[in-house]
């Protein structure tokens, strides 16, 4: 299966999909000398079919659930203890003026 991508004005054609399908049968040596090699013919046949403009079903997964408890050390870097929260404040004040600078 192949389709257009890229420009409009200028497509590209990609393979998007593929199939495969064999046969299988008996090989039989007809030769009346056994010592002789003898050659078999296999043949294979490739078909490429254009998706033209109708849409694909697409199959999208589910998004996967977000745990429901947090870990305790999530925060770890910012709750060291009493002596840390000034320093969170000050962190605070330094990226919200980093961000007002930017306004």
């Amino acid at each position: 299966i192949y389709s257009s991508f890229g420009k409009i004005g200028n497509p590209q054609m990609k393979v998007v999909g593929s199939r495969i399908s064999h046969q299988q049968g008996a090989l039989s040596y007809t030769l009346a000398d056994a010592t002789k090699k003898q050659s078999f013919q296999f043949t294979y046949t490739v078909k490429f079919t254009h998706t033209g403009s109708e849409r694909m079903d697409v199959k999208v997964p589910p998004r996967p659930q977000l745990p429901l408890s947090l870990p305790p050390d999530l925060f770890y870097p910012f709750t060291l203890g009493s002596a840390s929260v000034p320093a969170i404040h000050f962190v605070l004040i330094a990226a919200l003026w980093v961000v007002i600078a930017r306004v």
